[in-house]
C-alpha cells in the first residue's frame, strides 16, 4: 500500500478507528498492538502497546499483548474493514464452546486458515518458535472473548503457528464470510471506497 493501512481513511474514519469501534460494540476489552496512541484519538481510551522490535510483524505485537493480559485473545487485522460486531460476536461465541489447547482458527470456504481472524490461548507462548522480542522475531498472535486485538500488518508466521499447532478449526458461516476480506492493494481500497464497505454482500468484493 505504501503507507500504514491503519491510517487509511474510509467514510471519515481511519481503518484502525473503524476496527476499534466495531470491537467496542461487543462490550469486550479492546487493545491495539504495534503502535502508540494516535494523536487526536477520539474513541474511548484503550491500551496501545508498541512493538519492542520495529517492523517485526503482528505476531510479535500480539505476543506482547498476550504477555500484557495473560489471557486468550481474539485477533483481527485493522485491514479487514468488513469485520462487523456480528462477526466478532459469532467468533466469541464459538470460542466459548470449542477452543483447542492453543486456540481456535477460522477457515474460509476453500479451507484456508485465517490467522488474523482467530483465537489464540496463552499455551502458544510455551512453543519454542514463539518469542516476545528479546531473542528471535518469529512470534504469533493470541485472542479470546476477554480481549480483542488489532494488528496493523500481516506475517505468515501466524499461519505456521496455527498449521503446526493444536488449534480447533471452524468454518465461517457463508453470511459472515465477507468479514475475511482484507485491503492488500490500492485497488482493494478503491473497491472498498466504491461502496462495498457499506454492503458486505456486494458482488464487487
Amino acid at each position: 500500500m505504501g503507507i500504514d493501512k491503519a491510517h487509511l481513511v474510509l467514510d471519515g474514519e481511519t481503518m484502525l478507528e473503524r476496527a476499534v469501534r466495531n470491537a467496542l460494540a461487543t462490550e469486550q476489552p479492546v487493545a491495539v498492538s504495534g503502535m502508540d496512541t494516535p494523536e487526536a484519538w477520539t474513541l474511548p481510551s484503550i491500551p496501545f502497546i508498541p512493538d519492542l522490535i520495529p517492523f517485526a510483524g503482528p505476531l510479535h505485537g500480539i505476543t506482547r499483548l498476550l504477555e500484557h493480559f495473560m489471557s486468550p485473545l481474539l485477533v483481527i487485522g485493522c485491514d479487514m474493514p468488513l469485520v462487523t460486531p456480528d462477526a466478532l460476536e459469532w467468533l466469541i461465541g464459538q470460542a466459548g464452546r470449542r477452543t483447542g489447547e492453543e486456540g481456535l482458527t477460522v477457515i474460509d470456504r476453500s479451507g484456508t486458515v485465517q490467522p488474523l481472524f482467530s483465537v489464540y490461548t496463552p499455551a502458544v507462548l510455551a512453543r519454542p518458535d514463539v518469542d516476545s522480542g528479546e531473542g528471535s522475531t518469529a512470534t504469533f498472535a493470541t485472542t479470546s472473548s476477554s480481549t480483542t486485538t488489532f494488528s496493523t500488518s500481516f506475517s505468515s508466521s501466524a499461519r505456521v503457528v496455527i498449521e503446526t499447532g493444536r488449534f480447533e478449526r471452524i468454518a465461517i458461516p457463508e453470511d459472515l464470510e465477507a468479514a475475511l476480506w482484507s485491503v492488500d492493494t490500492p485497488a482493494d481500497f478503491e473497491l472498498l471506497r466504491g461502496g462495498s464497505a457499506s454492503n458486505p454482500s456486494s458482488s464487487s468484493i
